[in-house]
């Protein structure tokens, strides 16, 4: 009603709220049904004078900030949850410790869910709104966010939130749309520090009383209370480290998020139709929050991992999501070790991330213009060419014998995937790139497996735009090189062969 003048605490609300923003005005519009009639530019120094909201300024000034300087003063356990209470008639404010009240078990705490859940927006919100170099610099408040959401939740509880931030914390270390130059960066440029482990190392909480109170007069006096400094919350340093280390953290994650996977499906298949019913209503009175996925690679829309019933998506495509980004962190592994010459290594981690790619594809029944797996299908054939090009170069057994025994090497982490791509029923033995991580002597067939590996790496790029025209005449001038290679390898073999026979042929004397 354009007649009536805003009240007293839609005033305060306004004022505080534009002085919190910084910003100079506020917009009242004036509307009937939800269309907008017309509007008034109010200055925000205007709003505490404004006819039927008139307020002091400086009082309410002096009692937010003595009110924060108390909170700070007193709300300083790291994970703990407090309550602020004024009753009706009480002349005093108190805060409330509310952990103290679930020490024997942390689930008990009705407040565990919404503060996880409210860390992981925070997390969520940060990565969905900045660029690539941003997230970069902000990765350390990130993984202390979603750290922080792992460790007050039970997996066997909360599975499904666990395994949204699970597979965030990998997205930290490896991104789905990391560019060829990303992938082979010089690794000077950064350094292994121990603020790539996940550990956060808190002093020992001192013994204290499980509430404050403080007196509402003493709250309106300028500068009565002081705020003093407390130590930085210990954060979590920015994502650091080469490739390697980034992959293997990534994966570890990424395994977390698939177990807890594993326990939702098992709980919701032991449940009733009716409990399924009664567990989603008493979840969404505990949080109405939606938890997507960080992002899609074009950032045009959103993918979600839980509903807005707070059910988790459906196994197969979740399965799929998990193994796109276990694919990119084994191209990352296939990388690193290519670089210190551990070929066994390098056709194990193809084996595994071809695998990936292919449970994934069949998971989703991705079509052939599906951009995302492709791009890293063809950067995973390309890197396979280079291996096998350099394994054809190698000759001594002692080597050869080497690479058979990295090649059989299978960590818990590459078992626990290798266990959930044998589910889908994708066979190694069988899979249509079983080719590309073929361990063999045979210098031609690893020849030919390098130039079949660059052929179909640039039968992709081909195909995915103008911007990758660099990189496709990389590939067709490293097939060039195959093929030369492969040229002098039977002229040098034919050579060979018709030296062999002419010293075989006996030498008939001809008397003149």
């Amino acid at each position: 009603d354009m007649n009536k003048p805003i009240n007293v605490l839609t005033g305060i609300d306004c004022w505080l709220d534009n002085l919190m923003c910084n910003v100079p005005e506020l917009a009242m519009c004036y509307h009937v049904d939800g269309i907008v009639q017309s509007y008034e530019i109010i200055k925000t120094e205007d709003i505490p004078y404004r006819e039927g909201c008139q307020f002091p300024p400086g009082v309410v000034r002096d009692l937010a900030t003595n009110l924060l300087s108390f909170l700070k003063a007193n709300a300083t356990k790291e994970g703990h949850t407090y309550w602020l209470f004024k009753g009706p008639d009480d002349d005093i404010v108190k805060l409330y410790d509310l952990t103290s009240l679930c020490e024997t078990d942390r689930d008990d705490n009705p407040y565990t869910l919404p503060v996880a859940t409210l860390l992981y927006k925070m997390a969520h919100n940060m990565v969905l709104k900045s660029d690539y170099e941003t997230r970069l610099k902000e990765s350390g408040t990130i993984r202390t966010l979603l750290k922080h959401c792992l460790d007050m939740l039970d997996p066997e509880k909360f599975p499904e939130y666990y395994c949204a931030a699970a597979y965030m914390m990998s997205d930290l270390f490896i991104d789905d749309n990391i560019t060829e130059r990303d992938w082979t960066y010089d690794e000077n440029d950064l350094t292994d520090s121990e603020s790539s482990k996940d550990t956060l190392s808190f002093e020992k909480e001192k013994e204290s009383v499980t509430f404050a109170c403080v007196d509402i007069k003493t709250l309106v006096q300028s500068k009565k209370h002081h705020f003093r400094e407390n130590q930085d919350v210990p954060r979590l340093g920015p994502v650091r480290g080469n490739l390697e280390g980034r992959a293997r953290e990534a994966l570890k994650y990424l395994v977390t998020a698939l177990r807890s996977n594993m326990v939702y499906r098992r709980i919701q298949a032991t449940k009733s139709p009716d409990e399924k019913d009664q567990k989603s209503d008493e979840i969404n009175q505990k949080s109405k929050l939606i938890v997507p996925l960080p992002y899609q690679t074009t950032r045009n829309c959103t993918k979600f991992l839980i509903d807005n019933k707070n059910r988790l998506t459906g196994d197969q495509r979740l399965k799929s999501i998990i193994l796109h980004k276990a694919a990119s962190a084994y191209f990352c592994l296939v990388d690193r070790c290519e670089q210190d010459k551990n070929y066994g290594s390098c056709l194990r981690y193809l084996r595994l991330a071809l695998n990936c790619y292919s449970t994934e594809f069949k998971l989703q029944s991705r079509d052939q213009n599906n951009i995302d797996c492709k791009k890293l299908l063809s950067y995973i054939m390309s890197i396979a060419g280079d291996c096998r090009l350099m394994i054809g170069h190698v000759t001594s057994t002692e080597e050869i014998d080497k690479f058979r025994e990295q090649y059989q090497i299978m960590s818990d982490i590459d078992s626990e995937i290798q266990s959930v791509i044998d589910e889908v029923g994708i066979d190694e033995n069988s899979s249509e790139f079983s080719w590309v991580y073929e361990l063999t002597p045979i210098i031609e067939r690893n020849l030919s497996a390098s130039a079949h590996a660059y052929e179909y790496a640039i039968n992709i790029v081909q195909n995915l735009g103008d911007h990758e025209k660099e990189r496709l005449h990389l590939l067709v001038k490293r097939l060039g090189n195959v093929r030369n290679e492969t040229g002098v390898y039977w002229m040098n073999h034919c050579a060979q062969e018709l030296k062999d026979m002419n010293e075989e042929i006996p030498k008939v004397k001809i008397k003149v």
